[in-house]
């Protein structure tokens, strides 16, 4: 097989990657979270000084509203109010419109200086994979930073959900754009390369997964990790604009993972990369037929038979799922139980 396990293992072998490079990258990732978690809790700590200033005001009006209906001093409480609220609304816009340019410019500062660090000359595989790798260290750095972006203060351990919760609902966005700024520019590192070896194979396959990865961002939280316990999901996950973002990036996966298959038609990594993505856009007919092509490849895996049977069975297939559940209960897999209860659920799709 042209990209099997040791296959993958020699990709990462051709990126440079000595210790202190490494030792670099770390130390400019978390230098670029400290100077990102400075700039958005600035404008969290604005978004609170406002918020404490006009309940202030309001506060303070209602107590001596009866006084100051006898003086002149309602006009200027009045206007106090306007003032606030037009000098919130401009100062708001303001930040708004500069923090696309804020945080493009710490994903430009760590790739220039991750950037430097490679000795090898732009245009060599070795830079474009090795600064993507570092791009993919960022990433990681930056990941779940949205729930514990504020620490639980000591004693008070029981409001750690809801204090995760505000975290997440205050800084999500900001954290999930920073990624996608990463996680593009390793993208674009790989099509740099490719344009440079556009038929090696290799680097098809490394730029399917920096897709793959990219479109992991655009997926349900829930869904991507279904056995954690999420503290709170923001419901833009569920709109129609990060549905676009996740099957554009998806296909963009696929287009590369095919071109790689058809140079290796029998490898099963490859099935099994496109197995994923289609359970990830719950494509059942597409994934049925990967699934049957990987089967052929590996037919003593238990795990691909329990997910082909249940497949089977939701699509309302049940013989061709009773089947796989029969070869489950003569190796006495346990989860031969589990597959059979999946029958019937056709009729309730």
């Amino acid at each position: 097989m042209l990209l099997s396990h040791a296959g993958h293992t020699s990709r990462k072998s051709s990126l440079f990657q000595p210790p202190l490079f490494q030792e670099k990258i770390e130390k400019y990732a978390q230098a670029t979270l400290k100077r990102f978690r400075a700039m958005t809790r600035m404008e969290a700590l604005f978004h609170l000084l406002f918020s404490l200033l006009s309940l202030t005001e309001i506060v303070f009006f209602i107590t001596f509203f009866s006084f100051f209906t006898h003086t002149s001093i309602l006009a200027f409480t009045l206007a106090g109010f306007f003032l606030t609220a037009f000098t919130y609304l401009i100062l708001h816009f303001y930040f708004q419109s500069q923090k696309p340019e804020q945080l493009t410019s710490l994903q430009r500062d760590f790739t220039e200086k991750c950037r430097d660090l490679i000795p090898y000359n732009r245009g060599s595989s070795q830079h474009h994979l090795s600064l993507a790798h570092a791009l993919y260290n960022c990433v990681a750095i930056f990941h779940s930073q949205e729930y514990f972006y504020y620490p639980t203060p000591s004693g008070w351990e029981s409001l750690s959900s809801v204090i995760q919760k505000l975290s997440c609902w205050s800084h999500w966005k900001e954290l999930h754009k920073m990624k996608e700024l990463l996680l593009q520019q390793a993208i674009q590192e790989h099509y740099e390369l490719i344009k440079n070896i556009p038929t090696d194979l290799e680097a098809h396959a490394s730029l399917a997964q920096a897709h793959l990865l990219l479109s992991k961002l655009y997926l349900n939280p829930q869904k991507l990790a279904p056995e954690e316990e999420i503290p709170w999901v923001p419901k833009e996950y569920l709109s129609e604009a990060m549905g676009e973002k996740l099957l554009a990036s998806s296909w963009r996966a696929i287009e590369e993972f095919k071109i790689v298959d058809s140079f290796a038609p029998n490898d099963p990594w490859v099935h099994a990369q496109l197995r994923t993505i289609y359970a990830d856009l719950d494509l059942r007919q597409e994934e049925i037929a990967i699934c049957e092509k990987l089967l052929k490849l590996v037919p003593k895996d238990r795990d691909l038979l329990f997910r082909l049977g249940v497949l089977y069975l939701k699509e309302g297939l049940y013989a061709k799922g009773l089947t796989l559940y029969d070869k489950l209960l003569k190796e006495e897999d346990p989860r031969a139980e589990e597959l059979i209860s999946h029958y019937g659920n056709f009729l309730d799709a």
